[in-house]
């Protein structure tokens, strides 16, 4: 993904370089998405990726994670002094341990409440509102099994539905007409620049430069 408000013109325009097309269509538009990625990767600049860590609960704080650290570290020594003299006190240590990971959490969510609530008087769309939309998505419907999506789709599509045969093609008709470089310009003069990219991490922008730069060599990737 690239930052289309970086973009530079020029430097694109210099780094645009589409070798000769040889091949069938599918080596032709390889080449062509190489070139035009690799005048994007040098006029603009890559979105940082983002952190697929989840972010941490509302109420989670530093004494929430040392608590939980020590429940850890004690669940672990009991675990591997199974069959050992101390292992019933490094059990009760464990729980111990655990009793206050759980009277940490809910201490911590009974304070963050009230203070989520005070706040909403001032800011109805702040962390109250996140919550509480998050518990409303997540108690929505699951999605219907086999047997209820089965019956979705003979009610919608009945067996007494007519389906169209599909029209034969005339023999000697080619599949494709001849593509000329302005009907490239007037498609890519449709493009927004606002939009997605698609799976090729273009940027829209970049693709009305390129089709503006090189025309011709599009055309013949696209017959």
């Amino acid at each position: 993904m690239f930052r289309v408000d970086t973009l530079n013109s020029t430097t694109f325009e210099e780094s645009l370089r589409i070798p000769p097309l040889t091949g069938n269509a599918n080596k032709f538009a390889k080449t062509l998405v190489d070139a035009v990625l690799a005048a994007c990767d040098a006029s603009m600049v890559a979105r940082r990726c983002h952190n697929k860590q989840k972010a941490p609960v509302y109420w989670w704080n530093a004494s929430i994670n040392e608590a939980r650290r020590r429940c850890l570290q004690c669940r672990r020594q009991y675990q591997r002094a199974r069959g050992m003299p101390e292992f019933f006190i490094l059990q009760a240590q464990y729980k111990l341990r655990r009793r206050e990971l759980k009277l940490a959490i809910k201490e911590s969510k009974r304070k963050c409440f009230f203070e989520m609530c005070n706040a909403a008087e001032n800011d109805i769309w702040g962390a109250a509102y996140k919550v509480a939309m998050k518990k409303l998505n997540a108690n929505k419907p699951a999605t219907p099994n086999e047997s209820q999506m089965k019956l979705i789709v003979e009610t919608l599509f009945p067996n007494t539905s007519v389906i169209s045969p599909r029209p034969t093609r005339i023999a000697n008709t080619p599949d494709v007409h001849d593509i000329s470089p302005e009907e490239i310009l007037a498609v890519a003069a449709r493009l927004q620049d606002q939009k997605a990219p698609g799976p090729d991490a273009i940027p829209n922008k970049a693709l009305k430069l390129a089709a503006r730069l090189q025309p011709e060599k599009i055309c013949r990737s696209v017959q």
